[in-house]
């Protein structure tokens, strides 16, 4: 019990530094991008601009041959925001710059959010993995049970039964994945849920099927590669029905 509990743990820790490794390497890359830039924005000032510059913050830069040594001291001691100043200052062109690292920030930013999806989804798909429901009557009897179960385990991702999706409504969203549930007495329902599904996941990032296997439905892998086929992630749970 203690070894599982720790194992668990060992795990959360992990997810959590993913994310965090995330987020550092998009800072460090922003970081390196400032500097890069405002190197090639000092660039455009003459030397005797860059003189200037160093006298207004106490720095001779007399001693410094080239206009390449004297963008390096300028670059440690000065701010990209106190480059971009000084340029607005003499009239350099330097709206391109600034338009360049919004670019850069905006995929940076779009990347960290796939990263946070993307662990998002492993956290539901692992919690959908490990749902064991009660025996049930209904797809409604186990919609409820899901739901209960979703809202102990995923405490930080937000969960909504019954969502419309232009004219459907789907069983279950949670975070950016969709869910419909199926509880099959035959093949035709089976069919029926390709259809469904296929039309949901057009308003979804990620759409998930739970299907309920009660040892009525032979072939089940048949369907379930069909949903894959459409991008679609399947999920056997094994239950039984009411009597």
């Amino acid at each position: 019990m203690v070894l599982d509990m720790l194992k668990k743990g060992f795990k959360a820790i992990a997810h959590g530094t993913k994310v965090l490794g995330t987020s550092i390497a998009v800072s460090i890359a922003y970081n390196r991008k400032k500097n890069e830039l405002k190197r090639v924005l000092l660039n455009r000032f003459s030397s005797k601009q860059l003189d200037e510059i160093g006298v207004r913050i106490g720095i001779s830069l007399k001693k410094y041959r080239t206009k390449r040594e004297k963008i390096s001291v300028l670059a440690r001691e000065l701010s990209f925001e106190a480059v971009i100043k000084y340029a607005k200052r003499y009239k350099i062109k330097h709206k391109d710059i600034i338009e360049e690292l919004d670019r850069f920030k905006a995929n940076l930013n779009a990347k960290k959010i796939l990263a946070k999806t993307s662990n998002k989804m492993e956290e539901i798909l692992r919690a959908l993995t490990e749902f064991r429901p009660e025996p049930v009557r209904d797809e409604e009897d186990l919609e409820k049970q899901l739901y209960q179960y979703l809202r102990a385990r995923l405490t930080n991702i937000p969960i909504k039964r019954q969502v419309q999706l232009g004219s459907y409504r789907i069983d279950m969203q949670v975070g950016p994945c969709g869910i419909e549930l199926k509880v099959p007495k035959s093949s035709v329902y089976l069919q029926r849920l390709i259809g469904q599904v296929k039309d949901y996941s057009e308003y979804l990032d990620c759409m998930i099927t739970i299907i309920l296997d009660t040892g009525k439905i032979r072939d089940l892998s048949t369907y379930t590669n069909r949903l894959k086929e459409l991008g679609i992630i399947p999920i056997i749970i094994e239950g039984k029905l009411k009597r």
